[in-house]
Formats: structure tokens, sequence, C-alpha cells
């Protein structure tokens, strides 16, 4: 598995959003050994199913070496905080 930090991280959620011409945009909050926070907003499609942002992410992830599985979403400040899992 791949090591994740802080910097790598960037890194691929400056990827992802790529995908979506500026649509969307995703921050990292918080990080730690086992887990991280990002928050998405911008122009979600409610009606696509906003889980798909999500678990995308996690895919890109995977694709990366990185195992990680959504933990928590919660609906604040105009978009999404999702807690992500770094699974083993």
């Amino acid at each position: 598995m791949m090591p994740l930090d802080e910097e790598t991280l960037n890194v691929l959620i400056g990827e992802y959003l790529s995908a979506y011409g500026g649509e969307i945009d995703i921050s990292l909050e918080t990080m730690d050994k086992y887990s991280f926070t990002v928050h998405f907003s911008g122009r979600l499609c409610r009606a696509c199913g906003i889980e798909e942002y999500f678990d995308g992410f996690v895919y890109m992830l995977r694709l990366s070496g990185i195992n990680a599985s959504v933990e928590n979403v919660k609906e604040e400040r105009g978009g999404y905080t999702v807690t992500y899992r770094i699974n083993e």
C-alpha cells in the first residue's frame, strides 16, 4: 500500500478535481495516520447521487494504491464534509 501524506493527498485531490473541470471544489480539512476529512462544495449534482462524488474519490485513491473508505458524511457549509478511513 502506498503511504499517504498531506502532499500526496493534495496531489490526488487536484487530479480528481481536474476531472470535473472546475464544477466542484474539494479542500483537505484534517488528516492523521488513520483518516482524513475533506469538504466537497460547488456545483454538486444532487440528482446524480451525491454519494457518487465521495465513492469516486475512493476509487481514484485505490487506483493510486491507497485503500480507503467513506466513514462519515455531514451536510454543512453549503456542501459536504466527508471523513475517509485509511484501511490497511
